[in-house]
């Protein structure tokens, strides 16, 4: 059991090296303590199957990697993320300039319909250009921080919306409560979820 133990350690050391991962990092990913990917490098235990399976798909190896020896000069196989990451990027890109494509034909068809400009519309995209940007990151960006400025801009595009759709009651004040529930974002995001052991 030492062996195996020696062996997956030495596996995920060295993937996470050359990918320049930190143990912090790594944990974060797997939702688990920098002190448990430590013990796991020092072969002090064993991570669980799921677990070697969640790391396999991080570095784009199979879990009979992880248990395998290999040579110093083996290279492991071409990363997956990698290679989708690419992708990843460009499905977001096609959402969003999707969703400023359908705002700017409803420009333009409510301007030959009602032969006025409803800028507004625009207005109205931003929250949804957000949203979308939310999902994509959340789904598949590894800078997890970013999600706080997408959040922040998402909730002053929804003022933004609110005071453009109540113009006439001019409404600034919204701006004043968007100060406050920056502050709370802010908050919220610095609250993190103790890791597993």
């Amino acid at each position: 059991m030492s062996d195996i133990k020696r062996i997956v350690a030495d596996n995920i050391n060295k993937l996470r090296t050359e990918k320049h991962i930190t143990q912090m990092e790594l944990a974060e990913k797997l939702n688990y303590s920098d002190k448990a990917v430590s013990k796991w490098e020092r072969a002090e235990s064993i991570p669980d199957v799921t677990v070697l399976k969640q790391i396999g798909e991080i570095f784009g190896v199979s879990v009979d990697y992880l248990l395998s020896t290999h040579d110093e000069e083996e290279t492991p196989p071409v990363y997956r993320a990698e290679k989708t990451e690419v992708n990843y990027v460009v499905v977001s890109l096609i959402a969003v300039i999707g969703i400023w494509t359908v705002a700017l034909f409803l420009f333009f068809l409510l301007k030959w319909i009602l032969a006025k400009s409803v800028w507004e519309i625009f207005v109205y995209a931003l929250p949804v250009t957000f949203i979308a940007m939310l999902v994509f990151h959340s789904l598949w960006g590894k800078r997890k921080f970013l999600n706080f400025w997408i959040v922040s801009a998402l909730m002053w595009s929804i003022l933004a919306v609110i005071y453009v759709s109540l113009l006439w009651l001019n409404l600034w004040q919204l701006f004043i409560l968007g100060i406050t529930a920056e502050i709370l974002i802010f908050l919220s995001f610095k609250v993190r979820k103790k890791g597993k052991k």
